[in-house]
Order: structure tokens, then sequence, then C-alpha cells
């Protein structure tokens, strides 16, 4: 009798330890599944950008610099994003925008405190521009026209490619 009472507590242990498997596997299924739906998808070639008041047809190409404070890869980036600025400067085809989740003034505020002359810092919304990750660049051409986007603290390789893409090399 013992035996049989045994094995049927190992039984119904068993049973509850599937269950208990099958349950924390269905939520992690679907936390996963609700996290990447809720990713918006990333600015990519193609793409029109949202970046309300920018009049892209003023210019050949536009280059958006979207950076945030706080961010270490931004602030290692700086000295690229200096020498950016100031090759757009002297050139009247290829405008660069700044754009940040802040305000203007805070904006140019941040980027002075990284010695970054930014002439034309907007506000945008990160989520609006499918930007995921800062640093992104983003070339785009006369109609808002996503050409090329380059994510992350840049090789010097990958920096010499922007400069040639935009005409500041």
């Amino acid at each position: 009798m013992t035996s049989s009472l045994t094995r049927k507590i190992e039984l119904a242990a068993n049973v509850a330890i599937v269950i208990s498997g099958l349950v924390v596997t269905g939520l992690f299924a679907r936390s996963f599944m609700h996290t990447s739906a809720a990713k918006p998808p990333m600015v990519a070639a193609g793409m029109k950008l949202n970046l309300p008041s920018v009049n892209w047809a003023d210019h050949d190409t536009t280059l958006v610099v979207a950076v945030r404070e706080g961010c270490q890869f931004c602030e290692a980036s700086a000295p690229f994003y200096k020498q950016l600025m100031e090759a757009a400067a002297k050139n009247t085809k290829t405008h660069v925008i700044a754009a940040l989740p802040e305000s203007p003034v805070d904006g140019k505020a941040f980027l002075a405190k990284l010695g970054v002359p930014a002439e034309d810092v907007r506000e945008g919304d990160f989520d609006e521009m499918k930007v995921q990750y800062t640093p992104t660049l983003v070339l785009l051409d006369h109609d808002g026209r996503v050409k090329n986007v380059w994510v992350g603290q840049l090789k010097p390789d990958e920096e010499k490619q922007v400069l040639q893409a935009v005409g500041l090399d």
C-alpha cells in the first residue's frame, strides 16, 4: 500500500513539474514576442525620415546626426562630429542637422560642451524618426528619402565612408 501511495505522489509531482515548465515556457515566449513586436522598425535606406519643419529640397543632401546627452558613444564620437560640422559649414550642397530629443537650446548647449559647432540643431522624436540607437547618422536626398544609415561609434574607415558619401572628404 505504501508503494502505491508513493507512486501516486511521484506521478502527481512529475505532472506538476511538467505543467510548471509549460507555463514558464509559455510566459517567456509571450514576453519575448510582445517585446520584439513593440520595437519600432529601424530607419533604413528608401524610407522617408520624419523630422518636422525641415525642407529637404533646400539642399542636395542632408545628413542628420541623431545624438543624445548621456550617450557614451555620442560623446566619444564628438571629434568626428566636429570635423563633420566644420566641413559642412564650407559646403553648400550638404547640410548637417543635429537632432536630439531635447530642446534645440539644450541640444546646442550639450554639443557646445562637446566642442561640436552645430549650426542647425533640431528637436526630434527618435521613435517617429525610427532611430533606435544613438548615435545614428542618416543621409537623405532632397526628397527626405534615406540614402544611407550609420549606427554607433564609427571606426576610422567608416568615418571616411561618411565623409565621402556626403561629399565632405
